[in-house]
């Protein structure tokens, strides 16, 4: 389908983008599946770890490679009320393109969120009841959203509108 291929395309882009910053930091050439087969980096929240492995961790080695992250597409309400502070890795989750309703809410201890480039659906209660939420990053890549001159807020680009916001938001 147009969906699986445009999701093929974008994943083969972000693994070939990765493998070539790879290569550059560690002076080595690495194969496309090693590339692939390489783990998200070092997760800052333990308990985002934790919920991701539980869920996603396909090969059960304990951890979330590019590959297991990308072929996530939804990540329902798992998150909702847990005790999470950020999840900036979500931008490695190059398969998710709609971020649902509650999908966030009541994580009271989250502070930081990065929304990848492939998103392109966000329920205006996603982060609903996310009191400590002081920062919003949108990658500069999406082209639905944005956050626009670091408002701390995500903005659907094409209409201006405020989809949502944090205790730092700046409207522009």
């Amino acid at each position: 389908s147009d969906i699986k291929d445009k999701f093929d395309d974008e994943f083969d882009a972000y693994v070939a983008e990765f493998k070539a910053a790879y290569e550059e930091e560690a002076g080595e050439s690495i194969s496309k599946e090693e590339a692939e087969a390489l783990f998200v980096e070092e997760f800052a929240d333990a308990k985002v770890k934790e919920l991701c492995v539980v869920n996603w961790d396909t090969n059960v080695d304990g951890e979330i490679s590019l590959a297991e992250a990308a072929a996530v597409t939804d990540i329902g309400t798992i998150f909702k009320g847990k005790n999470i502070t950020s999840f900036d890795e979500l931008i490695y989750f190059t398969g998710l393109t709609s971020i649902g309703e509650e999908a966030f809410s009541y994580c009271d201890s989250l502070t930081s969120i990065t929304i990848g480039k492939s998103v392109t659906s966000i329920s205006s209660l996603a982060f609903s009841s996310c009191s400590n939420l002081s920062q919003i990053v949108v990658d500069e890549n999406n082209t639905v959203y944005d956050s626009r001159d670091n408002c701390n807020a995500i903005i659907e680009t094409g209409t201006n509108t405020l989809i949502a916001g944090c205790k730092n938001t700046i409207i522009p």
